[in-house]
């Protein structure tokens, strides 16, 4: 889970805990923080829900780290 505001993950944390799931490893802080995410190895699925401008950016971080997955962007280009 990723978030440059602790108390957002946090949240997001508590709505895994109300559903029985375990804690989400945490990249918090930092406007960064996706590319640590993103190379950390711990990752199957991307999905972002950001503000507008930062949608590029960690898409190409993710299709860096996983090139051969195809993406939901790819299929919108198809």
């Amino acid at each position: 889970m990723c978030d440059i505001r602790q108390a957002a993950v946090d949240g997001g944390q508590n709505i895994l805990a109300d559903a029985g799931l375990p804690k989400a490893k945490e990249f918090v802080g930092g406007d960064l923080g996706f590319k640590e995410m993103c190379e950390s190895g711990l990752v199957d699925l991307i999905y972002i829900a950001i503000p507008w401008e930062w949608h590029v950016p960690v898409a190409i971080a993710a299709m860096e780290r996983w090139p051969n997955r195809l993406a939901v962007m790819e299929v919108w280009i198809l």
